[in-house]
């Protein structure tokens, strides 16, 4: 499939804005690239022309440029009223604490993700890409050059509860990748305030994996919960199972490492929230292996239904490699 030549001019744009973001030291610029990030994100998502893809992308927009005014605003503050770094004051810890909400506002993350799974439903699942992984890399280096604050903390414990609370009951697939990358919105805020390379593994598998089982879901035009049980071979529900578990961290699949990886060095910094975000992701666990149940034992008695085909797609292959032999490297990135 050729993509567009306005497409990939606006998705340049977009990876140019992200860059920009994290290779400046200036807060002003970081705000720069942010906004160029937004305003090229637009223009992808109204490519369909739909009432659905209208309405995510207002959204999507008032959400950001609320974001982005909050981090004008606090930094153009601190910036003017030259706090002192040392003993912190009441207003500079309060414009910082802005910051924080700010970032958290822009990636989706709890408790200011109520623009998230709506906006997700909107899009097309090239676009649900994007927006779950590469639009979360800028606000999240931007949150890592602040201080760990209590609205990060209260972040990380609200976006693995509510990540895998709203996930139960949903039936669209778009919905169910939102919360699902709320709840690993915890295990990655709290990555990043503990270490940049377990950090940057974390975001980079969960990054592939989460574009394997979209790609999936595309290529089989999948939006729904019951497109998944009904006329699907078993080599396809094998390779969806595969990454739904991967997804979820279950070892010993690729997903199971950057939550190892974590989980030995949280445990040093807070054992309650470690525990916290471990239990609640036990909740999406069980709501991806229900998913997997129902798909695969619904039409048991159908025999024409378990004929295992063989696969004829690259894509298809590759998410499976992903899901399996991926765990060597994520081991190597672990021990060494």
């Amino acid at each position: 499939m050729m993509i567009q030549p306005f497409k990939a001019l606006f998705f340049l744009t977009l990876i140019l804005g992200s860059m920009l973001t994290l290779s400046s030291p200036s807060w002003f610029i970081m705000w720069l690239g942010l906004e160029i990030n937004l305003m090229s994100f637009i223009p992808i998502i109204l490519e369909n022309n739909n009432q659905r893809s209208t309405e995510a992308s207002l959204k999507y927009f008032v959400v950001q440029a609320s974001g982005s005014t909050l981090i004008l605003f606090s930094a153009v503050s601190l910036l003017l009223k030259n706090y002192p770094l040392s003993p912190p004051s009441f207003l500079q810890t309060s414009y910082i604490l802005l910051l924080s909400l700010a970032a958290i506002l822009k990636m989706g993350a709890a408790p200011l993700h109520f623009w998230f799974p709506g906006t997700a439903e909107g899009m097309s699942w090239l676009n649900c890409m994007t927006l779950m992984t590469w639009q979360k890399l800028a606000p999240m280096i931007f949150l890592s050059y602040m201080p760990l604050s209590s609205a990060v903390i209260l972040s990380i414990l609200l976006s693995s509860f509510f990540g895998s609370i709203g996930g139960l009951n949903q039936t669209l697939m778009r919905k169910i990748m939102a919360y699902s990358s709320i709840n690993h919105m915890s295990w990655m805020l709290l990555s990043i305030h503990l270490s940049m390379k377990i950090w940057t593994s974390y975001f980079l598998i969960y990054s592939l994996i989460s574009i394997s089982f979209m790609l999936f879901m595309l290529k089989n035009k999948i939006f729904h919960l019951s497109n998944l049980f009904f006329k699907k071979t078993n080599y396809q529900k094998f390779n969806c199972s595969l990454l739904l578990l991967s997804l979820g961290g279950l070892p010993p699949l690729l997903g199971f490492f950057p939550k190892w990886m974590v989980i030995n060095k949280a445990t040093s910094f807070s054992m309650f929230l470690t525990t916290f975000i471990i239990l609640f992701t036990l909740i999406s666990i069980f709501f991806y292996i229900r998913m997997i149940f129902s798909s695969t034992m619904l039409n048991y008695m159908n025999k024409k239904q378990m004929t295992l085909v063989s696969p004829n797609n690259t894509t298809e292959i590759l998410s499976i490699l992903f899901s399996i032999i991926g765990t060597a490297v994520s081991m190597k990135i672990f021990f060494f």
